[in-house]
């Protein structure tokens, strides 16, 4: 899916050992971006009770865009 058709999320979670993390995800809606969050983190694939929450982002599509392509997440390597 075209990424301008996706929302940003945030998704907070704990690890084994208490530590508080979030991750960004882009996805159509919240389930689907902490169904990626269990792709990307294979703890909580075991342990989806560790997800503490998933939040939209308030900012403009383009916003996001930019702000993941100013990441510097070099491309095609």
């Amino acid at each position: 899916m075209p990424l301008t058709h996706q929302k940003h999320y945030t998704v907070g979670y704990f690890d084994s050992q208490h530590i508080h993390h979030e991750i960004c995800e882009y996805a159509e809606t919240a389930y689907d971006a902490i169904q990626q969050l269990k792709e990307d983190v294979s703890l909580l694939r075991d342990h989806p009770h560790f997800i503490d929450y998933c939040k939209p982002d308030r900012k403009t599509e383009v916003e996001n865009i930019y702000d993941f392509l100013a990441a510097g997440i070099p491309m095609g390597h």
